[in-house]
């Protein structure tokens, strides 16, 4: 079931546009939500409310910014670097040494 924009609720739209917003520039949530100074806990806790709503299982019009809610979080980083030409690499487990030995590879001069 597809969320019904003209039922939300004012604070679910600002969620919701925020969301929207996030996804059209290809950034992490967090990255999003430090950028725009938000609480990347709530942004992600409000994704859940509106999938939830839109799979028909929170009332219309209910206000649930005081429930919790679960919320799914992609796997941590362990390492994120960010070249000169915008390119981010990131891995999900420890750098060891050959790891490292790339990234000084990659180094750009001065």
């Amino acid at each position: 079931m597809a969320l019904n924009l003209q039922q939300l609720t004012p604070k679910q739209t600002y969620w919701h546009d925020h969301l929207q917003r996030c996804a059209q520039r290809g950034v992490s949530m967090v990255d999003y939500a430090r950028a725009e100074g938000l609480d990347p806990r709530r942004l992600y806790a409000w994704r859940a409310v509106l999938a939830k709503k839109a799979a028909g299982d929170v009332p219309v019009g209910k206000d649930t910014s005081s429930e919790f809610v679960k919320a799914i979080l992609p796997p941590r980083v362990a390492c994120r670097v960010v070249l000169p030409n915008g390119i981010v690499l990131e891995w999900l487990h420890g750098v060891d040494r050959d790891v490292l030995s790339i990234l000084a590879a990659l180094r750009v001069a001065p």
